[in-house]
């Protein structure tokens, strides 16, 4: 029998358990420090990314309350510019050594900390997309690589490439002089998916 739109019918599932477990038995103890394999792993992965070198000048990892910096020679003078993450080594690593750094940003539970300058305050442009995407899923590491990369999007679709650069870098500006706070960035995010949705 078919409910009428007027009715309906209380759910009550059961309470879950409000109990906290400790992420160690998960495998990840906050108070474990990095090994120098662990280091020299972290180095390998971070600095062979050649893009990040422009950009930011080292990634600072806060692993069982010790610091350890990958610092990124840069190719054309430093940024200024840091990032520091503070995570269980575990994951960490699991992340590192899979080539899934992108589950590391949105597991909601590594802190991080950005140092210097950056547009927005936020990891986009300069990091996520750079690791998470062009390193970790599309395979491009070196410059080389990356300029592979684009050119493989570009000859498919070169005018959505086009619109796509466009759009994302017009939305990179206005983040960068528009406090996500204010209402002119409420009212610019509402014309955005307007506009988006009638395209």
């Amino acid at each position: 029998m078919t409910a009428s739109p007027d009715q309906f019918t209380e759910l009550k599932p059961a309470e879950t358990s409000r109990k906290l477990v400790d992420p160690a038995e998960f495998g990840d103890d906050w108070t474990e420090q990095l090994s120098e394999e662990d280091v020299r792993d972290l180095t390998a992965y971070f600095t062979r990314i050649e893009a990040l070198r422009d950009k930011i000048d080292a990634v600072v990892f806060r692993v069982g309350g010790k610091d350890v910096a990958v610092d990124l020679p840069p190719r054309k003078k430093a940024s200024k510019r840091q990032v520091m993450f503070e995570a269980p080594r575990t994951s960490l690593m699991a992340a590192i050594r899979y080539e899934v750094f992108d589950d590391m940003l949105i597991g909601n539970f590594m802190k991080t900390t950005l140092i210097g300058k950056w547009p927005g305050s936020r990891l986009y442009p300069y990091f996520t997309p750079v690791v998470a995407k062009y390193a970790d899923n599309g395979r491009a590491h070196s410059a080389a690589d990356l300029d592979s990369y684009f050119h493989s999007y570009r000859a498919r679709q070169p005018v959505e490439f086009i619109m796509h650069r466009f759009q994302r870098n017009t939305e990179q500006l206005f983040r960068n002089f528009v406090s996500p706070q204010s209402k002119a960035f409420d009212y610019g995010k509402r014309a955005y998916f307007f506009l988006k949705k009638m395209a």
